[in-house]
């Protein structure tokens, strides 16, 4: 035939081959066609499929050589991607067409290509351009023809096969080749279906297998077909044991009705492809206890019928995260509560404790009355404890700190403790002796200690006997146990423990949840205070606190207190009237008039001269007067108009030399924190007798005068 390998090969006409009667020809086809439909029939891919393919037909034609060419679409060409050959005797030619690869309308595969057609060529020898010509010669090739694989205009790639007889163009033949490509075609589209949905598949499998939430598909009968392993981890299960399972069996009882009901009325209302986000739900564990979830479900239909699709996440460690949030919140909001209330009760504390003690000092201890006054200071003391537990809640208590032995403070206050728990209830200790010390105020642990026992002994039932155990000992603390301890804010290290065990009747979750809130009691006549201020104090010295208690099993509270770096130092003997005396004139700032009048009477009796202003702005304009003739200012800090800490930076400006006292009902740490260099004298905390304000008066004023001699 002539033409042109990179051209337009010539079609010869078809004309009977006179060595194949029709009925060979007919059986051939039909040969072809049912090996080419096994082999596609059972075959998943076209790789596995194109040997086979490629040796069928070319057996059936009784032809030595197929060739397979499929396009690459980067580079627009067609490369050879398989190839068959009856012997080895073809397997150059073979290779010279692996090595081969032809753009649009080159050459016998690329015409077939941008014609979509068969074409067939009688002699390749008699085109001088066939490309492959010397190839094909020297392997006695000479006859050969092409069809295209294709789905609709989709083209996937080219067939060849060659013989080494000159044959005219078999029309019949490559009638049944085109036929056969789009066989093919169907076939390559299916498995690249296939092989794209199983791709998808795979993706989503492991899109659910890694998923950190729970995914589960469930029917409208509610059977759990799919789920992956976060939702088995979430319910305490298998995956093989949710699949089949009933969905309402990871429910609570209560809600397994109502879910039931629930997925009853969305089927009715005939709504489709509603997804409902972020419902919170109640999911029962196989244990038995319940898990709070957030769920986010779809709805698809498929075959008529209905399907739902939920994102299951196990909320627990958020909530938790949430409560301690508010729980937090809650202290923060109290606590400021309570230094209000302090401040406010403090100033009052401190007009009846400063004129009692002043009373009591003019009148002797030989007066008739001396004895209701003695009393009267005792019950003003007393609730100036009370005070203080509020600053102690709040974790802002003003605390002496001294090292301080915890197995000889327990022993001193045994006796007290006994006193003060029910006949019924017996002390026992166990105190680790020697103890190292622990930086704390006496005072302060001397009532968490208290409120401990007792706490622990009214939860033992009258007419029931019973122990409270207290135990000191030394312990390393590193960091997991920490976190166990639910501890994270403090450092590892050395720490002393008080434990402080009853064989009440215990606690259950949801009373150990609300123990430290206050006002929460479980006793008739509890006001709630006490293991809120515990808390507090605790809080306040660094340390940790926790609980450990189940019904029937009794409780233990257990302190970690941080191991002291302080030595004791000896304690000042305390100053007598007539060291107490003075003069001078002194300023004294204060918007409670019943403190100014407090403070005028007992300074004036220890010999002062005394001025006084009822807001910051009036103190500062008194100072500005009467600088150069003051020996010191008491500035309260908490003030309308003009706040103590912006009349003490104005008091600066004026004269820097004049001693100024802070003097407040909140406590001192919060003072020093918000007056740190800003030149404070000293700190008197409310309530306070007139003793004690002689005797921070001449304390500050006598450090000024040294200051001012060196």
């Amino acid at each position: 035939m002539g033409g042109d390998e990179l051209g337009t090969p010539k079609r010869e006409p078809a004309v009977p081959r006179e060595r194949a009667p029709d009925r060979e020809r007919y059986e051939q086809r039909l040969l072809i066609q049912y090996s080419a439909g096994r082999i596609l029939a059972n075959a998943e891919s076209m790789d596995a499929a194109a040997p086979k393919l490629l040796e069928a037909i070319a057996g059936a034609l009784d032809w030595p050589v197929g060739l397979l060419w499929t396009p690459h679409d980067e580079d627009r060409v067609l490369p050879c991607a398989g190839h068959w050959e009856r012997t080895t005797q073809y397997a150059g030619f073979a290779a010279a067409c692996r090595e081969t690869a032809f753009a649009s309308d080159a050459g016998l595969p690329g015409h077939v290509w941008s014609t979509r057609a068969p074409v067939w060529i009688a002699d390749v020898r008699e085109d001088s351009a066939f490309s492959r010509l010397e190839p094909a010669v020297d392997h006695g090739l000479c006859c050969g023809f092409a069809f295209p694989i294709m789905l609709g205009e989709q083209f996937y790639g080219v067939m060849e096969f060659f013989t080494d007889q000159i044959q005219p163009a078999d029309e019949g033949l490559l009638q049944i080749a085109g036929s056969l490509g789009y066989q093919i075609g169907e076939f390559v589209e299916r498995t690249r279906a296939q092989q794209r949905l199983a791709e998808r598949e795979e993706s989503y499998r492991a899109l659910t297998e890694t998923a950190s939430d729970g995914i589960m598909t469930i029917d409208a009968a509610s059977t759990v077909l799919l789920a992956n392993t976060a939702a088995a981890e979430i319910f305490g299960y298998t995956v093989e044991e949710l699949i089949g399972a009933d969905l309402s069996a990871l429910m609570p009882e209560s809600m397994r009705v109502l879910h039931q009901a629930g997925i009853a009325r969305y089927l009715e209302t005939g709504r489709r492809g509603r997804a409902w986000q972020a419902m919170r739900v109640t999911g029962r564990h196989r244990a038995g206890y319940e898990i709070p979830l957030e769920v986010s479900f779809g709805e698809y239909n498929r075959q008529g019928k209905h399907f739902f699709v939920g994102v299951i996440r196990d909320v627990t460690e958020r909530q938790r995260l949430n409560d301690m949030l508010r729980q937090s919140a809650k202290l923060e909001s109290l606590g400021v509560l309570a230094g209000g209330i302090a401040h406010d009760f403090n100033n009052l504390l401190t007009g009846i404790l400063g004129n009692v003690s002043l009373a009591l000092e003019t009148v002797g201890d030989a007066h008739p009355a001396s004895g209701a006054l003695r009393d009267a200071i005792e019950a003003s003391e007393r609730a100036a404890h009370l005070t203080k537990q509020l600053l102690a809640y709040a974790g802002k208590g003003r605390f002496v700190i001294e090292p301080t032995d915890l197995s000889a403070l327990v022993r001193e206050i045994a006796v007290l403790i006994q006193s003060s728990i029910p006949k019924h209830v017996a002390l026992r200790m166990d105190l680790e002796e020697p103890l190292p010390p622990v930086d704390a105020d006496i005072a302060q642990i001397q009532q968490l200690v208290m409120n401990l026992v007792i706490n622990g002994a009214e939860a033992i039932p009258e007419n029931h006997p019973g122990t409270v155990l207290v135990v000191t000992r030394t312990q390393e603390a590193d960091a997991p146990y920490l976190a166990a301890f639910g501890a994270e804010d403090i450092a590892p290290g050395k720490y002393v423990s008080l434990s402080v065990h009853d064989n009440g009747a215990g606690m259950d979750e949801s009373t150990l949840s609300r123990i430290f809130d206050p006002f929460f009691t479980t006793k008739f006549t509890g006001r709630g205070l006490g293991l809120a201020a515990a808390a507090g104090i605790v809080r306040g010295h660094k340390g940790a606190l926790k609980v450990f208690s189940s019904p029937g099993q009794g409780t233990t509270f257990k302190v970690l207190l941080p191991m002291g770096v302080r030595t004791r130092s000896k304690p000042e003997e305390p100053g007598t009237g007539e060291s107490l005396l003075g003069q001078g004139l002194v300023l004294v700032v204060d918007d409670e008039p019943l403190v100014r009048r407090t403070a005028k009477t007992g300074l004036e009796k220890y010999g002062y001269s005394v001025l006084t202003a009822n807001n910051g702005r009036e103190g500062v304009d008194c100072f500005r007067e009467v600088h150069d003739q003051l020996k010191a200012v008491i500035l309260d800090m908490t003030m309308p108009v003009m706040s103590g800490e912006e009349a003490l930076e104005q008091m600066r400006l004026i004269d820097p030399g004049v001693p100024v006292m802070l003097s407040s009902g909140y406590n001192e740490v919060e003072a020093i924190r918000r007056f740190t260099g800003k030149g404070l004298a000293g700190f008197l905390q409310k309530p306070y007798t007139a003793a004690a304000l002689a005797e921070e008066l001449r304390t500050a004023i006598g450090d000024a005068d040294r200051g001012a001699v060196q």
